[in-house]
């Protein structure tokens, strides 16, 4: 195949882009390249999902209803990041931390107060869900 033509297709390849909604506040997150991630995909891809998710500090943590692979790692947290616990809970961090995690997504450049606004002080719901673009 034609070289020019294979950068034509990929260009043209639909792309998954992860949303996170939180208090009517919408956000759009860049899905990392692991399994974890790529299960979470393929989950994501049939229905979103609400995860209901409480304070724990450096962030908002949940229960997922299934459970993903891990494969994590120290990694340091970043407003932001949103990451499969080792337990498999679910984490969208506010704040920085040192964490064994595995990172599934990454908010676009919204800042640490941003984050905090959106997800408010207490339990919160989160709903992921997919969108296509080329």
């Amino acid at each position: 195949m034609d070289l020019d033509l294979v950068d034509m297709i990929e260009a043209i390849r639909p792309r998954a882009v992860m949303v996170v909604k939180v208090n009517g506040r919408i956000f759009y997150a860049h899905i990392e390249d692991n399994p974890s991630a790529k299960a979470l995909t393929e989950k994501l891809n049939s229905a979103g999902v609400t995860v209901d998710m409480r304070d724990c500090g450096f962030g908002k943590v949940g229960s997922l209803p299934w459970e993903l692979p891990r494969n994590g790692k120290r990694i340091a947290a970043r407003p932001g990041d949103l990451v499969l616990c080792e337990d498999g809970g679910l984490a969208l961090y506010y704040d920085g931390a040192d964490a064994d995690c595995t990172r599934l997504a990454r908010l676009g450049k919204e800042t640490k107060e941003e984050i905090l606004a959106a997800l408010g002080e207490g339990d919160v719901s989160v709903t992921l869900y997919l969108e296509w673009s080329e």
